[in-house]
C-alpha cells in the first residue's frame, strides 16, 4: 500500500517530463527480443515518466491488438517479447516511436545457457552441457533467433521453417524501418543518443544508476571446437544481420 502511494506520488513528480516529451511522440513501442538487454530501457522510462509502462506478457493472447486503444492511452511505453510481425499488423502511427535492442547473437545463446544452468543448479539439480544445449536448440529449430523475430514472413513461431537468405534480407529491411536500435554492447552511449527524443525537465537518470541489465558485459568460459561449430550453425544469418545493422547504424550517424 505505502509503496503504491510512493510510486503514484513519483509519477506526479515527473509528470512534467511526460507532458513536455509527448508533444513530439505520443507513445514508444519497444519490440524487445528476449535476452537482449531491455531492463535499462524499461528502467529509463520508469524513472523519467513514472508508472506509464505497459508490458505485454504474452502477445499470443491478442488476436487483435491496437496500440492506440483507449485503455492504453495513459501509457507512454508499451513493451514486451512480441515480434516485428505482431507490432505492424496495423498501420504504423506517425506519432509513435518504434525501437528495439539487439546483442551479439552468439553471446545471446551463451547467456541463455548459463542463466538456465544457474537456475537449475540452485535447486541442486544437474544441467545439460553446453554442447547438449546448443545441439538441442538446433534440433528444435531455434536457430537464427533475430532473423525469425524481425521477419514479416510469419516464421517466428514456426520452428519447422529453415531460415534462408530471403528471410535474412526481409529482417534486415524491417530493422531499418525502426526509429532506433539499441546495441547491448553500446548501451550507455545509445541511451545518451536516445534521450534526444525527449524534453526532460527533470532528467532523473542523472540521479539514479541506469545500467540495470544483468546480461551486459558478460564473460563466458572458453568453448570447445564442437561448441563453436554449433554456435556458428545457430547464428549463421543472425551474425550477418548483427554486423550489417551495426554498419548501417554507423553510416546513419555520419
Amino acid at each position: 500500500m505505502f509503496k503504491n502511494i510512493l510510486q503514484n506520488l513519483y509519477t506526479i513528480l515527473v509528470n512534467i517530463n511526460y507532458i513536455l516529451s509527448k508533444k513530439k511522440y505520443h507513445k514508444f513501442i519497444f519490440i524487445h527480443p528476449p535476452q537482449s538487454g531491455g531492463n535499462t530501457i524499461d528502467y529509463f522510462f520508469k524513472i523519467n515518466f513514472g508508472l506509464r509502462n505497459f508490458k505485454i506478457n504474452n502477445y499470443k493472447e491478442f488476436d487483435v491488438f491496437n496500440f492506440s486503444s483507449e485503455n492504453l492511452k495513459k501509457y507512454y511505453l508499451i513493451y514486451g517479447h512480441f515480434p516485428y510481425e505482431f507490432t505492424f499488423r496495423k498501420n504504423t502511427e506517425n506519432k509513435f516511436y518504434y525501437f528495439t535492442s539487439i546483442r551479439n547473437p552468439k553471446d545471446r545463446y551463451l547467456s541463455n545457457y548459463y542463466r538456465n544452468r544457474r537456475d537449475v543448479e540452485k535447486k541442486g539439480e544437474k544441467y545439460m552441457s553446453l554442447e547438449e544445449f546448443l545441439q538441442l536448440r538446433l534440433n528444435q529449430g531455434l536457430d537464427n533467433f533475430y532473423v525469425r523475430f524481425f521477419s514479416s514472413k510469419n516464421i517466428y513461431a514456426d520452428s519447422s521453417i529453415e531460415i534462408n537468405e530471403n528471410h535474412f534480407l526481409d529482417s534486415i529491411q524491417n530493422l531499418k524501418k525502426l526509429n532506433f536500435i539499441f546495441f547491448l554492447d553500446n548501451m550507455r552511449k545509445d541511451i545518451l543518443e536516445f534521450k534526444k527524443n525527449f524534453s526532460l525537465f527533470f532528467d532523473m537518470s542523472l540521479f539514479f544508476k541506469l545500467h540495470k541489465n544483468k546480461v551486459s558485459n558478460s564473460s563466458y568460459p572458453k568453448i570447445t571446437s564442437r561448441e563453436k561449430e554449433l554456435l556458428e550453425k545457430l547464428t549463421f544469418y543472425d551474425s550477418k544481420l548483427y554486423e550489417d545493422i551495426k554498419k548501417y547504424k554507423l553510416r546513419q550517424a555520419i
